[in-house]
Order: structure tokens, then C-alpha cells, then sequence
């Protein structure tokens, strides 16, 4: 639901829908490249910053509208996957999840992976994080090995 009025000089200033939790991000010059490109394309008239809700709904009615236009990205989402052969099943929460999976990756702290997805609570990060994958832990395993049972050297 973020909305053009939610960006700032920017910066992207909102509450989070399930949680509450305030988020505000620095939106990469890129990135707000990409959104000046997205609006010369969409309907002048929407104020959502990916205009996919009318804004035109309350109660029940915008609830249906929510859910079955989160039914239709996900079903472009699944095509845009297949297209680049990907055959594993995605959704929107599997892009928040590659997101939290690829900052862990990156040695980010779990407090910083919380707040950018807007857990009220690091357990719900943990929680939401898978482990690590064989070769990373794996990795982590030998240079720590290699590190403490260093070669004796040969005295004489």
C-alpha cells in the first residue's frame, strides 16, 4: 500500500501494514529512476506507488480487491519465474524471504534483517530465516578449523 506521498527527498517513510512498525529507507538514485519510469507508465489518477489497488474501496470491498490483486501478481510472478527458469514456486513473501536470506548471507545482523522487514521482534526474524546454506556453513566450519589447527611447525 506505499503510496507517492510516502517518499521524501528520497526517503521512503511508511508503517507497516501487518505490524505497524515504522520503516524508512533510503530509496537507491536508481532505484528511484526505475519508479520515475514506472509512473510515466501508470495511470496519472493513482496515488500507490505501484498502482495496482484503485484506493477506491473501503472495508470488505478493499479487502477483496487486496486479495485478488495479490493473487494476480503472484500468478505473473510464477509466469515471470518460469520464463527465466526458475521451477521452484515463488510468491511475494518468497521475495521478502530471499531478501532476509540474502542479507544473513551478507553477515548483516539479524537486528538490522528485523527492522528493514518491520518485525516488532528479532524471534520473528529468526523464525523467518532459514539456516544457512551446506556451503556457507561449510565454509565457516573449514576457516575455523584451518584457523585454531594450524600446521605444528618441525622443530630442527
Amino acid at each position: 500500500h506505499l503510496k507517492w506521498e510516502n517518499i521524501r527527498d528520497g526517503i521512503l517513510q511508511y508503517h507497516r501494514q501487518k505490524s505497524g512498525s515504522l520503516i524508512q529507507l533510503e530509496i537507491p538514485s536508481g532505484a528511484l529512476r526505475l519508479l520515475d519510469e514506472l509512473s510515466a507508465c501508470t495511470a496519472k489518477e493513482s496515488f500507490y506507488l505501484f498502482p495496482f489497488l484503485s484506493g477506491r474501496r473501503t472495508g470488505e470491498a478493499a479487502y477483496k480487491e487486496y486479495n485478488r490483486t495479490l493473487s494476480r501478481f503472484n500468478r505473473e510472478l510464477k509466469l515471470l519465474a518460469r520464463s527465466t527458469g526458475v521451477t521452484l514456486p515463488v510468491t511475494s513473501y518468497t521475495i521478502r524471504h530471499s531478501f532476509a536470506s540474502f542479507l544473513k548471507e551478507q553477515d548483516v545482523s539479524i537486528e538490522v534483517i528485523s527492522e528493514l522487514l518491520g518485525h516488532k521482534s528479532i524471534k520473528t526474524t529468526q523464525i523467518y530465516l532459514k539456516s544457512f546454506s551446506l556451503e556457507r556453513l561449510s565454509t565457516v566450519n573449514r576457516n575455523c578449523f584451518e584457523s585454531v589447527c594450524k600446521p605444528i611447525p618441525k622443530v630442527g
